[in-house]
């Protein structure tokens, strides 16, 4: 199965723009949109993000299970054609590779949500998949919506 995460890039933008704020602390949020599934592909197609307001550490965000319920029933309310389909989080001055503690993170997520990590300081986007159990898979990121300058590698680790 290939998995990819589309972002539109306003939404990629706005993410970009708020771990810019202040790029040495980690920040975070989650992202809405919709999943399309086929047999042989899994796209999570991103199409808004719930910047959340609280702060992480140098190296540390702590995501909150009250903010996603609260979001996911937002979206049944108000925008029935999506969900909360993922988070994301910046990593600071550091790469946007996938440590230990965010590993576990992932592992805790809901089956079939998708993780990003925004590097401020190397102005790079890494995503994966949480499948099922302790499964995670890496997933291909991509953009789409209007042809904004975005000047941001894709990493391929």
């Amino acid at each position: 199965m290939e998995f990819i995460i589309k972002i539109h890039r306003e939404t990629f933008k706005q993410i970009i723009d708020f771990a810019n704020n202040n790029p040495f602390l980690e920040c975070g949020g989650y992202l809405i949109g919709k999943i399309k599934e086929n047999e042989n592909q899994m796209t999570f197609i991103i199409t808004a993000a719930f910047l959340d307001e609280n702060q992480g550490t140098k190296n540390r965000y702590h995501f909150f299970e009250l903010t996603r319920k609260y979001l996911e029933e937002y979206c049944k309310v108000h925008m029935k054609n999506y969900k909360v389909i993922g988070n994301f989080h910046s990593h600071g001055e550091y790469p946007a590779i996938f440590s230990k503690e965010d590993k576990i993170m992932e592992e805790n997520s809901p089956n079939n949500f998708c993780h990003l990590i925004y590097s401020p300081k190397y102005e790079e986007i890494n995503g994966e998949i949480h499948i099922d159990g302790k499964k995670t898979a890496k997933a291909r990121v991509t953009f789409f919506g209007k042809n904004r300058e975005i000047t941001t590698n894709i990493v391929k680790r």
